[in-house]
């Protein structure tokens, strides 16, 4: 949970909403993980999905704001070049991993 958007909506972010997520790794916890069940790691991109800050920001703001599927378009738009500059300092919510059995 070192993504920048984790750090960021706190309680509120989205992929801590039960049951969306039972498990959360980083990349390291995932990689010894791997290993231990005979996988060799090849690598792993972390990036961040525009639609996990807007939804986070739903989920923040359910309160005070009446979200039509408008809002929600237009949040997703102003949120993806943020995501993109996240994804590209691999602070990202997302992981991708390529691995191999030996």
């Amino acid at each position: 949970m070192g993504s920048v958007s984790a750090k960021l909506m706190g309680p509120y972010w989205y992929p801590l909403d039960t049951p969306r997520h039972l498990q959360l790794f980083n990349p390291h916890n995932l990689r010894i993980l791997l290993e231990k069940c005979g996988f060799i790691w090849n690598h792993c991109r972390i990036r961040q999905p525009a639609d996990r800050i807007s939804t986070s920001m739903i989920y923040m703001s359910e309160k005070y704001v009446s979200w039509t599927e408008r809002k929600t378009r237009l949040l997703e738009q102003w949120v993806t070049v943020p995501a993109l500059l996240v994804s590209l300092i691999r602070a990202g919510d997302a992981l991708i991993v390529k691995a191999h059995t030996r």
